[in-house]
């Protein structure tokens, strides 16, 4: 039940939802040659398969006292197991990164609560001054009344003015 997908130089296993990088190839052995002044490093096939299974790791597999294709079902049993723990690995990650983002989620509704009440806390507190300086013309105007009444020296022009001053309060 699992899918083996080749794409260019790369072979890939598909087991439990999680793609693993494998290879299979021969061991080369290496030797120098001397020519001249300089070394040469040569590679010679030495007919020992090699199976690897790639990740952040890489785990080999080699020819040996047992061919390889004797070992396949534990390599296999392998490949399914580290894929079965990269799985659970990628849940986890995946509910941790959910469980974050739902507590940022949540960190920043309460942030916008706190700054919409800090909003309307300073509105209100404008509208109280605004009310404050409108009731103080008010009764800045009902004084001046008042003191011109009691002087007799109420003018049209002086109600005028106090009409204007009552006006400039209520639209303030």
């Amino acid at each position: 039940s699992h899918s083996v997908c080749v794409d260019y130089s790369e072979t890939r296993v598909l087991i439990e939802g999680e793609w693993m990088e494998i290879h299979i190839r021969e061991k080369l052995d290496k030797f120098v040659v001397k020519e001249g002044r300089w070394d040469r490093t040569l590679y010679k096939p030495s007919g020992i398969l090699v199976f690897q299974m790639k990740h952040i790791w890489a785990k080999e597999w080699y020819d040996g006292k047992m061919p390889l294709e004797e070992r396949l079902p534990r390599i296999l049993a392998s490949l399914e197991h580290k894929c079965r723990k990269m799985h659970e690995e990628r849940i986890e990650r995946d509910r941790k990164h959910a469980e974050r983002e739902e507590q940022e989620r949540v960190h920043r509704e309460m942030e916008n609560r706190q700054e919409q009440e800090l909003n309307s806390f300073k509105t209100l507190l404008a509208d109280a001054g605004r009310w404050q300086k409108a009731n103080m013309l008010r009764e800045y105007a009902a004084g001046v009344e008042r003191a011109a009444i009691s002087s007799d020296t109420l003018t049209d022009s002086m109600r005028e003015w106090l009409d204007w001053v009552r006006k400039k309060a209520d639209w303030f």
